[in-house]
């Protein structure tokens, strides 16, 4: 998984991929269509932005999240996308731990 987000402030579509790139042309041919229908032109308007990369093969949907929540609160704070600091390791660390925390509530809260 890779995460596309567009700004519209900046008019620009930024693709963060953890896994090296391997969802570069999805991303751009995803971009183009969106900003066809939105009626922006395309041209340098999408950017692969340098983001952690996960080193095995399952951690893409939590750089995903980490990912979406660094944007969403800094696009928030400064109503742009570029600029916006990188994830950590330690942040991928700790959303997993929330995420098993989550699942153990639920497990029993059910029983």
């Amino acid at each position: 998984w890779s995460l596309l987000v567009f700004s519209r402030p900046e008019k620009m579509m930024f693709h963060y991929d953890s896994s090296n790139g391997s969802n570069d042309m999805q991303a751009i041919e995803l971009a183009h269509k969106l900003l066809r229908y939105f009626s922006l032109p395309i041209q340098d308007k999408f950017e692969n932005v340098p983001c952690l990369q996960q080193n095995n093969g399952y951690d893409c949907g939590i750089h995903v999240l980490c990912n979406s929540e660094r944007l969403a609160s800094f696009a928030a704070h400064y109503e742009k996308i570029r600029g916006c600091p990188k994830i950590t390791h330690e942040m991928v660390t700790q959303k997993r731990w929330e995420i098993l925390h989550i699942i153990e509530q639920l497990k029993h809260k059910h029983r």
